[in-house]
């Protein structure tokens, strides 16, 4: 990976477009591989706020389902007060 990132900074300098597609295709594979992993999207839910019987959040978790999802891509966008609201309208999509 390392060899990967230095040889895309010198990317620049090169001019065969051959190693320059090889050098980026081989980054992307690096990033796909650990992004996976670490994607926020992947920490599921429904096992600590969500209540399968009643299908609705436990409340009793207000404060950490906020934070948990401001901290994912799409809810970044929102303040706190401003999902509080929707969290009765909101359900989370069983796999």
């Amino acid at each position: 990976m390392i060899n990967s990132a230095f040889g895309i900074l010198l990317l620049p300098l090169c001019e065969d477009r051959r190693k320059i597609l090889n050098a980026l295709e081989i980054m992307l594979k690096y990033m796909h591989m650990y992004s996976i992993q670490q994607d926020p999207v992947c920490r599921p839910l429904t096992g600590t706020f969500w209540n399968h019987e009643d299908q609705s959040w436990l409340s009793k978790f207000e404060p950490d389902i906020i934070e948990e999802l401001t901290s994912r891509s799409f809810f970044k966008r929102f303040s706190p007060d401003d999902l509080r609201p929707f969290l009765s309208k909101m359900k989370v999509k069983q796999h």
